[in-house]
């Protein structure tokens, strides 16, 4: 069952099994990018170019990290630049190349190794206002020398509207995540249809759930 509001329609040409590889993710990029961060929606395009690193992500110039076998597919998606997550000099090289202007990042990994390359990544001009980084875990290792970053995580489970309980808390109801997503899901429809989402590849493995942990 899913609640209403979080559907879109499978559009032609694309698979169920591609369509099933998209739903957790499209509710994080509305939850992140336009509640969490206030970016301009995609219908409303900004007049003013920003930078923003997407964490392990295979309008803004996006900048992704991805190991260099997954380069080809993250440029494929969108992605304007790609680093390679396992070069030591991962970080400043991406902040060299926003010019020293990042001011927002969306961690998708979340621990410390990858919390390291973006406070390495974000700019170190504090004339530029405030830093932020969002990621999907508690940023508990994130880096002492980069208290000037907001940093904060989000849970897709509060765009349900209805309170919930994970990591030991109750999460009260938050009506104004439900609505920010019933719309984001109504637009990422739309969306399908034109073909503007693309998913990633999916492989499909025999033995239904119960053949997961075998990969």
């Amino acid at each position: 069952m899913v609640k209403d509001g979080h559907l879109a329609k499978i559009p032609e040409g694309m698979s169920f099994e591609e369509t099933a590889s998209i739903g957790a993710g499209v509710t994080t990029i509305g939850q992140a990018l336009y509640h969490n961060f206030k970016l301009p929606w995609p219908t409303e395009p900004t007049k003013t170019p920003f930078s923003i690193l997407i964490y392990s992500g295979s309008t803004a110039s996006v900048i992704t990290t991805a190991s260099p076998k997954n380069f080809s597919l993250a440029k494929s998606r969108g992605a304007d630049a790609v680093f390679n997550y396992h070069d030591p000099e991962c970080g400043p090289k991406i902040r060299a190349y926003a010019s020293n202007s990042l001011g927002y990042v969306f961690d998708c990994i979340s621990v410390e190794s990858s919390y390291k390359i973006d406070a390495t990544s974000l700019s170190s001009d504090s004339a530029q206002g405030e830093f932020h980084c969002l990621g999907l875990l508690p940023p508990n290792s994130w880096p002492a020398e980069r208290k000037d970053v907001n940093e904060r995580w989000l849970l897709a489970f509060t765009t349900f509207g209805e309170e919930f309980f994970k990591f030991g808390a109750t999460w009260p109801a938050t009506p104004e995540h439900h609505e920010m997503s019933v719309k984001f899901w109504e637009l990422n429809g739309r969306f399908l249809r034109e073909g503007k989402v693309k998913p990633h590849p999916v492989t499909v493995k025999e033995g239904g759930l119960s053949g997961v942990p075998e990969g």
